[in-house]
């Protein structure tokens, strides 16, 4: 499964920062690097009041998601966005009872833990790193 952009990236760096004194990260930033020069930057942070958003820019248009009104907007169109699905666990007891699975929801979420595999590696280590992270 592709990160994003299209393919794999090569290496993640990571800086993750405390802002709230609580005695654990709720602030960092994570970027990927790619072979053909593109970059992602993923930024989450809970330390801040405003809405559940997510962003994504590229050279040609953008797209924005907010929970605030659940509105999302696509080079500049507001477009609806149909209500929310059924939640996780219900989704879970109807993999349950039909006999089911997940397998993109897994993938995915495998592909996440990789994800953050490399990023907590390359903030302890204050480097980016391979992708998927390999001990050096």
């Amino acid at each position: 499964m592709q990160l994003f952009l299209g393919a794999d990236p090569e290496t993640i760096s990571a800086t993750y920062r405390s802002v709230a004194g609580r005695g654990l990260e709720d602030n960092a930033v994570v970027v990927a690097g790619y072979a053909d020069q593109k970059i992602g930057v993923i930024e989450a942070g809970f330390a801040s009041p405003n809405p559940f958003t997510i962003e994504l820019f590229g050279t040609d248009a953008g797209l924005t998601y907010t929970d605030d009104g659940n509105v999302l907007t696509i080079a500049g169109r507001q477009l609806p966005v149909p209500e929310h699905g059924k939640d996780p666990f219900a989704q879970w007891v109807d993999h349950i009872n039909d006999g089911t699975r997940a397998d993109d929801n897994l993938s995915r979420a495998v592909e996440l833990t990789r994800l953050v595999v490399a990023a907590n590696e390359a903030a302890g280590e204050g480097r980016a790193v391979p992708y998927p992270a390999t001990k050096s």
